[in-house]
């Protein structure tokens, strides 16, 4: 299974060159690192494990197998990223409910040196093959979950105008989600 999910991710986001056992878990769940071969200068850090398990989605009696990816332009690469991944994996335990778009996670502080960075917003790999959701198991579809970093000005506009508006005002502004130097969206409306 294991081996059918690795051919399955590498055929679709790029081939893994390293990887990590995450501590503190079964020596199942691991983080790898994959330089994508459609997105130049990122690496892309996935979980491999989580999807093992069943998490809930909120306010409904489904449940559904997740694995998450996080993005960084090389010139924010940090050594630490497997423990970003690593949080976020504990914060949906304990929530005991699966993370769903326009979820954020945070603020925490800053994520990556120099950026504003603070906290990850939880959405559908659109940068990456649409095929890639397609891998099942046991009958369930993994659902592959981009982290994308964003600061704190974006997680209250997220707060008071909700996720819907922030994809929107992302789109509208033509903002490169993987440029982690770009400025943070400020506005609100009824703000001058």
């Amino acid at each position: 299974m294991k081996k059918s999910f690795i051919d399955h991710v590498e055929s679709y986001i790029g081939e893994i060159e390293k990887g990590w056992v995450l501590p503190g878990h079964d020596d199942t769940l691991q983080v790898v690192k994959i330089m994508p071969k459609d997105i130049a200068d990122t690496s892309c850090y996935l979980t491999l494990g989580v999807s093992d398990d069943k998490y809930r989605l909120s306010k409904s009696d489904r449940s559904s197998r997740f694995e998450f990816l996080l993005l960084v332009p090389r010139e924010h690469e940090v050594t630490y990223a497997p423990s970003i991944l690593d949080d976020v994996i504990i914060a949906m335990k304990n929530k005991g409910e699966a993370f769903l778009r326009g979820d954020v996670i945070g603020p925490k502080g800053i994520l990556f040196n120099n950026t504003d960075k603070t906290a990850l917003y939880v959405a559908p790999p659109m940068c990456l093959d649409e095929n890639l959701n397609g891998f099942t198991i046991e009958g369930d579809e993994v659902v592959f979950v981009w982290l994308v970093p964003i600061s704190t000005q974006e997680c209250e506009f997220i707060a008071r105008m909700g996720w819907e508006s922030f994809e929107d005002a992302l789109e509208e502004n033509e903002v490169d989600v993987l440029d982690f130097d770009r400025p943070s969206l400020l506005k609100v409306e009824g703000e001058s």
